[in-house]
């Protein structure tokens, strides 16, 4: 319990984004229920990959929760598509975080490695 109090008196003088953005508010008389995150560093991996058949953006997301552990994904987001001939192409943006140790960087490409395999057998061609 000492530890977390003092983690956090701490953040008060912290200019971390995720910090701060609970306490912008449109309406001040609006409770504010604060959203604990972690203090580790983060691991940011781009994955892309032409995308198979009838493929639905949600299928990336549900494989995503599917297949890897979530209490190490922070964020994804698609930051790039594009066509070229008759084929469609994605580019995701995973964040990597864990709550409670340092994710390594060999941790962390273990897991988008497992990750692009798994695109593989729904069918996307990782570039």
């Amino acid at each position: 319990k000492q530890w977390y109090q003092r983690r956090v008196r701490g953040m008060f003088w912290s200019n971390d984004e995720r910090f701060l953005k609970q306490f912008r508010v449109d309406n001040i008389h609006r409770p504010i229920k604060f959203e604990p995150y972690s203090n580790f560093e983060s691991r940011i991996r781009d994955i892309a990959f032409w995308l198979p058949p009838n493929f639905e953006e949600n299928d990336f997301y549900d494989l995503v929760r599917d297949k890897v552990s979530s209490d190490v994904i922070e964020d994804i987001k698609l930051i790039d598509s594009f066509k070229k001939e008759d084929k469609s192409s994605h580019c995701y943006r995973l964040v990597y975080r864990a709550w409670d140790r340092h994710l390594s960087v060999e941790e962390a490409n273990e897991i988008h490695e497992g990750l692009a395999v798994e695109v593989t057998k729904i069918g996307g061609q990782v570039r």
